[in-house]
């Protein structure tokens, strides 16, 4: 859905502009100004939730630009020094480059992910995963996270905060008509992942729905791990097998969760969750060697290594 001011036609096509390399560091810089990437030039049609310091661009090969009208094809996300009244979010770039490219080489369906060096700035570039090739031409997909789909406000996304439980998503992607089977698989990929390297912030509005043009879930996303920030709360999105903590959740409570949410046979669970361990645990090596190919290598990455390889036993000490 695009809204424009009364009496104006929407834009089908739409344009881009194109981007030098100082442009691009430029705008990336003006981000808490202009958000979006936006300027007083470029009128983008771009909707992004939580969009400060985030960018919507269309990126070709080396080429970035800003459009205008035209889908956006992916995210960029620049890496920030904090200020004094923000919280030490240091190498969340590293972090969550990672976090996405572990669960890729574990054979989940994640969006793509890739870090770039623009000015000064590492940035975590990410492939839009709502978008379709329409006869060489780039075409939006429907979609929605759970949250929405599930009637809930932003400010509702964290089940303690009145958002969805896990139950209340899967009977939410159920409606949304995807498969039961689907419907267990990704809420266990979800949940498993989010415990391996604690994320506390795998909210509902981090689950999302194509419409493709049947439902199916999209790939995961917005995936870093939140417990290698000590000013960040431990206090986990969903309440999970019981637990509430996100360095408390093991195997058994995931297990727990999927059974009772999505009515997934408890044996198939677990055959499932001791096969995602064992793929986690492997790409662990594959995931660490691309940050230092690629140059993003970190401390964190070191850190959130270690949790992964260390899970379920770790939570269940």
């Amino acid at each position: 859905m695009t809204i424009v001011p009364a009496g104006e036609v929407p834009v089908r096509a739409g344009t881009v502009t194109w981007l030098t390399d100082d442009e691009l560091a430029t705008r990336i810089n003006n981000l808490p100004s202009f958000p979006l990437g936006r300027d007083d030039t470029v009128r983008s049609r771009a909707s992004l939730a939580g969009a400060q310091r985030k960018m919507v661009a269309v990126v070709d090969g080396a080429k970035v630009g800003i459009p205008d009208g035209a889908p956006s094809t992916h995210l960029l996300k620049p890496q920030w020094q904090p200020g004094p009244d923000d919280p030490q979010l240091h190498d969340l770039v590293a972090n969550e480059a990672f976090c996405m490219r572990l669960a890729k080489h574990a054979g989940l369906d994640v969006a793509d992910v890739e870090v770039r060096t623009i000015g000064s700035r590492q940035v975590l570039f990410v492939t839009r995963f709502d978008r379709m090739d329409d006869n060489g031409a780039v075409a939006r997909l429907h979609q929605e996270d759970a949250a929405q789909a599930g009637g809930k406000l932003p400010s509702s996304k964290y089940q303690e905060d009145g958002g969805l439980s896990l139950s209340d998503v899967s009977a939410t992607l159920d409606r949304a008509g995807i498969g039961r089977r689907d419907v267990g698989v990704g809420l266990l990929h979800a949940v498993s992942v989010a415990a391996a390297i604690e994320n506390a912030d795998q909210h509902a509005k981090n689950i999302g729905i194509l419409y493709d043009p049947q439902a199916r879930l999209a790939p995961l996303y917005d995936l870093t791990s939140t417990i290698v920030y000590p000013a960040l709360s431990k206090r986990a999105a969903f309440v999970v097998g019981g637990e509430l903590y996100i360095d408390q959740i093991d195997d058994e409570a995931c297990v727990v969760a999927i059974v009772d949410a999505a009515r997934m046979p408890e044996t198939l669970a677990r055959r499932m969750l001791d096969d995602l361990t064992a793929r986690l645990h492997r790409a662990v090596e594959n995931a660490v060697s691309d940050a230092h190919v690629e140059g993003w290598m970190s401390p964190v990455v070191e850190q959130i290594a270690e949790l992964v390889v260390s899970w379920p036993q770790r939570a269940r000490g």
